[in-house]
């Protein structure tokens, strides 16, 4: 019961992986029970009063934390967020496009990835991925990433 498929001539299907160079993946493509459960969400979702706004308000939150910390720790990062995605960038301002993003202290973005990760807090692992808040995430948990932030950030200005 896929819901998604590519296709091509064996000339261009070999260029995807494992055979080739391009990665191609489609979060929980052709999964009937990933779609039962996204559909079930949505209903969920729906149910609930002022759901966005208050993931919004929880992820800017976040955001805001980050930039305060790195600002007293006197790191250049900015943060920004949608909804509930949110980047963190290590540099002054927030980058519009790829040769920004590429041109951010991307070395200062993994060992912070690292630092998070070894106080247990997950984030994207890379500065050209977006991170995500849940519902699930509390006061209490926003808290502790902001924590560890802070701990993480100490260890990043330590190492440039």
């Amino acid at each position: 019961m896929p819901i998604g498929a590519i296709g091509g001539s064996k000339d261009i299907m070999q260029n995807l992986a494992p055979l080739g160079k391009v990665y191609q993946a489609g979060t929980l493509s052709g999964n009937p029970i990933s779609v039962a459960a996204g559909l079930e969400t949505l209903r969920l979702i729906d149910n609930k009063p002022n759901f966005y706004e208050s993931l919004s308000n929880k992820t800017e939150k976040l955001v805001q934390g980050f930039r305060e910390l790195s600002k007293n720790i006197g790191l250049n990062v900015s943060a920004d967020s949608i909804g509930s995605m949110f980047g963190i960038y290590f540099d002054n301002q927030i980058p519009t496009s790829l040769k920004e993003l590429s041109n951010c202290n991307n070395e200062a973005f993994i060992i912070f990835f690292n630092e998070m990760l070894k106080q247990g807090i997950y984030i994207a692992p890379s500065p050209f991925e977006v991170g995500f808040i849940s519902d699930s995430h509390d006061e209490d948990i926003i808290q502790k990433t902001l924590a560890a932030a802070s701990n993480a950030f100490k260890v990043v200005k330590s190492q440039m």
